[in-house]
């Protein structure tokens, strides 16, 4: 799937394990959960069935949105941390 085929109505539903890894940032998630609206595309994951036409599908989509982007920069965080102190501990040596 090319990211314009929702745009097309060439797709008429997006299925993923996990949709919300679709997120690379919040505002890449937001613009597919209206395009999909707009064109009336589902979202779909191994949970359940999205329709972005609904008013709590957006809030669970955009929630969820959410969360993967705190995923990701808690897991950066912790990275960048464990390298500061092996640089620290390689020091000592």
């Amino acid at each position: 799937m090319r990211a314009h085929d929702p745009a097309k109505h060439a797709v008429g539903a997006v299925c993923a394990r996990e949709v919300s890894r679709f997120a690379r940032n919040s505002r890449d998630w937001q613009q597919l959960i209206e395009m999909c609206r707009v064109v009336d595309t589902i979202l779909v994951d191994q949970e359940t069935i999205y329709a972005p036409r609904h008013g709590n599908d957006r809030l669970l989509l955009g929630l969820k949105g959410s969360l993967n982007e705190y995923e990701l920069d808690l897991l950066r965080r912790r990275s960048l941390s464990a390298r500061s102190e092996k640089r620290a501990g390689a020091s000592w040596l």
